[in-house]
Protein backbone atom coordinates (compact mmCIF):
# COMPACT_ATOMS: atom_id res chain seq x y z
CA UNK A 1 0.00 0.00 0.00
CA UNK A 2 2.87 2.17 0.77
CA UNK A 3 4.69 1.71 -2.44
CA UNK A 4 1.03 2.66 -4.27
CA UNK A 5 0.86 5.72 -2.56
CA UNK A 6 4.38 6.75 -3.18
CA UNK A 7 4.27 6.20 -7.03
CA UNK A 8 0.51 8.15 -6.94
CA UNK A 9 2.12 10.65 -4.96
CA UNK A 10 5.24 10.76 -7.61
CA UNK A 11 2.86 11.24 -10.63
CA UNK A 12 0.79 13.96 -9.17
CA UNK A 13 4.25 15.84 -8.63
CA UNK A 14 5.38 14.96 -12.34
CA UNK A 15 1.56 16.23 -13.55
CA UNK A 16 1.90 19.59 -11.64
CA UNK A 17 5.21 20.16 -12.66
CA UNK A 18 3.62 19.69 -16.16
CA UNK A 19 1.47 22.26 -15.34
CA UNK A 20 3.90 24.62 -14.93
CA UNK A 21 5.37 23.76 -18.19
CA UNK A 22 4.28 26.98 -19.89
CA UNK A 23 6.82 28.74 -17.17
CA UNK A 24 9.53 26.50 -18.04
CA UNK A 25 10.92 28.24 -20.67
CA UNK A 26 12.12 31.49 -18.26
CA UNK A 27 13.33 28.90 -15.98
CA UNK A 28 15.74 27.26 -18.56
CA UNK A 29 14.27 23.73 -17.75
CA UNK A 30 12.33 23.72 -21.46
CA UNK A 31 13.42 20.88 -23.66
CA UNK A 32 15.73 21.72 -26.29
CA UNK A 33 14.80 22.33 -29.88
CA UNK A 34 15.38 19.23 -32.14
CA UNK A 35 17.94 20.02 -35.09
CA UNK A 36 15.53 21.27 -38.04
CA UNK A 37 14.86 18.53 -40.37
CA UNK A 38 16.29 18.03 -43.72
CA UNK A 39 12.80 16.20 -44.97
CA UNK A 40 13.16 17.14 -48.60
CA UNK A 41 13.20 13.25 -49.99
CA UNK A 42 10.75 12.89 -53.12
CA UNK A 43 10.66 17.19 -53.51
CA UNK A 44 12.19 16.81 -56.99
CA UNK A 45 9.53 14.75 -57.84
CA UNK A 46 6.29 15.43 -56.03
CA UNK A 47 5.36 16.45 -59.99
CA UNK A 48 4.48 13.37 -60.97
CA UNK A 49 1.06 11.56 -60.38
CA UNK A 50 0.53 9.62 -57.46
CA UNK A 51 2.52 10.76 -53.95
CA UNK A 52 2.51 9.55 -50.60
CA UNK A 53 2.29 11.61 -47.68
CA UNK A 54 4.96 11.33 -44.42
CA UNK A 55 3.44 12.88 -41.92
CA UNK A 56 4.90 12.75 -38.40
CA UNK A 57 4.65 14.30 -34.62
CA UNK A 58 8.06 14.06 -32.45
CA UNK A 59 9.51 15.56 -29.63
CA UNK A 60 13.12 15.56 -29.68
CA UNK A 61 14.03 14.65 -33.43
CA UNK A 62 13.95 10.81 -33.60
CA UNK A 63 10.92 10.20 -35.07
CA UNK A 64 11.17 12.63 -37.84
CA UNK A 65 14.82 10.86 -38.79
CA UNK A 66 12.82 7.95 -39.45
CA UNK A 67 9.96 9.60 -41.63
CA UNK A 68 12.88 10.62 -43.67
CA UNK A 69 14.11 7.08 -43.82
CA UNK A 70 11.25 5.81 -44.45
CA UNK A 71 10.11 8.36 -47.48
CA UNK A 72 13.59 7.83 -49.01
CA UNK A 73 12.74 4.06 -49.74
CA UNK A 74 11.09 4.52 -53.45
CA UNK A 75 7.61 5.78 -52.66
CA UNK A 76 7.04 8.51 -54.37
CA UNK A 77 6.67 10.44 -51.00
CA UNK A 78 7.37 13.91 -49.13
CA UNK A 79 7.78 14.41 -45.20
CA UNK A 80 6.03 17.08 -43.07
CA UNK A 81 5.63 17.83 -39.65
CA UNK A 82 2.30 17.32 -38.96
CA UNK A 83 1.67 20.43 -37.22
CA UNK A 84 2.29 21.96 -40.98
CA UNK A 85 0.17 19.62 -43.04
CA UNK A 86 -2.67 21.55 -43.91
CA UNK A 87 -4.23 19.83 -46.82
CA UNK A 88 -4.72 16.09 -48.16
CA UNK A 89 -5.98 16.87 -51.19
CA UNK A 90 -2.10 16.70 -52.93
CA UNK A 91 -1.72 13.30 -51.94
CA UNK A 92 -3.18 9.65 -52.50
CA UNK A 93 -2.08 8.14 -49.65
CA UNK A 94 -0.48 8.72 -46.15
CA UNK A 95 1.88 7.33 -43.36
CA UNK A 96 1.68 8.84 -40.18
CA UNK A 97 4.19 8.03 -37.82
CA UNK A 98 4.71 9.36 -34.10
CA UNK A 99 6.36 9.17 -30.89
CA UNK A 100 4.70 8.28 -27.35
CA UNK A 101 3.56 9.66 -24.63
CA UNK A 102 2.40 7.85 -21.39
CA UNK A 103 1.24 5.49 -23.65
CA UNK A 104 -0.38 7.25 -26.27
CA UNK A 105 0.42 8.86 -29.60
CA UNK A 106 1.50 12.19 -28.90
CA UNK A 107 -1.14 14.97 -29.40
CA UNK A 108 -0.78 16.61 -32.30
CA UNK A 109 -0.49 13.66 -34.55
CA UNK A 110 -4.22 12.47 -32.52
CA UNK A 111 -5.70 15.54 -33.25
CA UNK A 112 -4.66 15.50 -36.90
CA UNK A 113 -6.40 12.16 -37.54
CA UNK A 114 -9.41 12.75 -35.46
CA UNK A 115 -9.82 16.14 -37.49
CA UNK A 116 -9.41 14.17 -40.76
CA UNK A 117 -11.00 11.13 -40.33
CA UNK A 118 -12.73 11.77 -43.34
CA UNK A 119 -10.38 12.21 -45.78
CA UNK A 120 -8.20 9.46 -44.57
CA UNK A 121 -10.69 7.05 -44.74
CA UNK A 122 -10.55 7.33 -48.63
CA UNK A 123 -6.81 7.15 -48.57
CA UNK A 124 -4.38 4.29 -48.57
CA UNK A 125 -2.88 4.96 -44.85
CA UNK A 126 -0.12 2.98 -42.96
CA UNK A 127 0.95 4.02 -39.03
CA UNK A 128 4.23 3.64 -37.21
CA UNK A 129 4.94 4.43 -33.89
CA UNK A 130 8.23 4.87 -31.81
CA UNK A 131 8.34 3.90 -28.67
CA UNK A 132 11.04 2.73 -25.83
CA UNK A 133 8.79 0.22 -23.95
CA UNK A 134 6.79 -2.98 -24.00
CA UNK A 135 10.07 -4.14 -26.97
CA UNK A 136 9.08 -7.94 -26.54
CA UNK A 137 6.50 -10.52 -28.03
CA UNK A 138 4.86 -11.38 -25.13
CA UNK A 139 1.20 -10.96 -25.07
CA UNK A 140 1.27 -7.90 -22.49
CA UNK A 141 3.93 -6.08 -24.32
CA UNK A 142 1.68 -6.69 -27.62
CA UNK A 143 -1.44 -5.25 -25.97
CA UNK A 144 0.18 -2.31 -24.36
CA UNK A 145 1.95 -1.59 -27.75
CA UNK A 146 -1.95 -1.89 -29.82
CA UNK A 147 -2.85 0.65 -27.19
CA UNK A 148 -0.68 3.36 -28.19
CA UNK A 149 -3.19 3.92 -31.58
CA UNK A 150 -6.06 2.56 -30.18
CA UNK A 151 -8.19 5.65 -30.34
CA UNK A 152 -7.25 6.82 -34.07
CA UNK A 153 -6.86 3.16 -35.61
CA UNK A 154 -10.97 2.78 -35.23
CA UNK A 155 -11.24 5.89 -37.47
CA UNK A 156 -9.30 4.63 -40.41
CA UNK A 157 -8.74 1.42 -42.57
CA UNK A 158 -5.28 0.44 -42.26
CA UNK A 159 -2.85 -0.96 -44.74
CA UNK A 160 0.42 -1.57 -42.36
CA UNK A 161 1.14 -0.89 -38.90
CA UNK A 162 4.84 -1.00 -37.45
CA UNK A 163 6.16 -0.51 -34.10
CA UNK A 164 9.57 0.08 -33.53
CA UNK A 165 11.96 0.97 -30.97
CA UNK A 166 13.01 4.66 -30.39
CA UNK A 167 15.85 7.10 -29.17
CA UNK A 168 15.94 8.89 -25.40
CA UNK A 169 18.76 11.47 -25.15
CA UNK A 170 18.73 13.23 -21.92
CA UNK A 171 20.42 16.36 -23.49
CA UNK A 172 17.09 16.44 -26.09
CA UNK A 173 14.81 16.47 -22.70
CA UNK A 174 13.53 19.46 -20.31
CA UNK A 175 14.14 18.36 -16.50
CA UNK A 176 10.30 17.41 -16.38
CA UNK A 177 11.14 15.17 -18.99
CA UNK A 178 14.31 13.38 -17.77
CA UNK A 179 12.45 13.11 -14.48
CA UNK A 180 9.74 11.43 -16.50
CA UNK A 181 12.03 8.38 -17.95
CA UNK A 182 13.76 7.86 -14.97
CA UNK A 183 10.67 7.44 -12.52
CA UNK A 184 8.96 4.87 -15.53
CA UNK A 185 12.61 3.07 -16.47
CA UNK A 186 12.53 3.61 -20.11
CA UNK A 187 15.86 2.90 -21.55
CA UNK A 188 18.49 5.48 -22.43
CA UNK A 189 20.14 5.58 -25.85
CA UNK A 190 19.21 4.82 -29.53
CA UNK A 191 17.73 1.42 -29.96
CA UNK A 192 16.12 2.03 -33.69
CA UNK A 193 16.90 -0.58 -35.71
CA UNK A 194 17.64 0.42 -39.16
CA UNK A 195 17.53 -2.53 -41.54
CA UNK A 196 14.09 -3.12 -39.83
CA UNK A 197 13.03 0.03 -40.94
CA UNK A 198 14.18 0.17 -43.91
CA UNK A 199 12.86 -3.45 -44.34
CA UNK A 200 9.37 -2.43 -43.34
CA UNK A 201 9.78 0.78 -45.87
CA UNK A 202 9.85 -1.65 -48.90
CA UNK A 203 7.55 -4.09 -48.14
CA UNK A 204 4.93 -1.31 -47.46
CA UNK A 205 5.91 0.79 -50.92
CA UNK A 206 3.93 -2.61 -53.01
CA UNK A 207 0.81 -1.77 -50.84
CA UNK A 208 0.75 1.72 -52.40
CA UNK A 209 0.91 0.66 -56.00
CA UNK A 210 0.75 2.11 -58.69
CA UNK A 211 2.24 4.80 -56.51
CA UNK A 212 5.89 3.66 -56.30
CA UNK A 213 8.18 5.66 -58.58
CA UNK A 214 9.05 3.63 -61.53
CA UNK A 215 12.35 2.80 -62.25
Amino acid sequence: MAAGVGRRRVLGLLAGLGVAGAAAGWLGLRRPEAPPGRLTCGEERMDMAGRVLVAYATRAGSTAEVAERLCARGLLAKAKPVAKVVDLASFDAVVLGSGTYYGAWLGPMTAFVQAQADGLRRMTVAFFTMHMQNQSDAPEAKAAREAYTALVRALVILVEEAFFAGRVEPARLSLLERLAVRFVGSPVGDFRDWPRIETWADALSPRFVPLKVPA
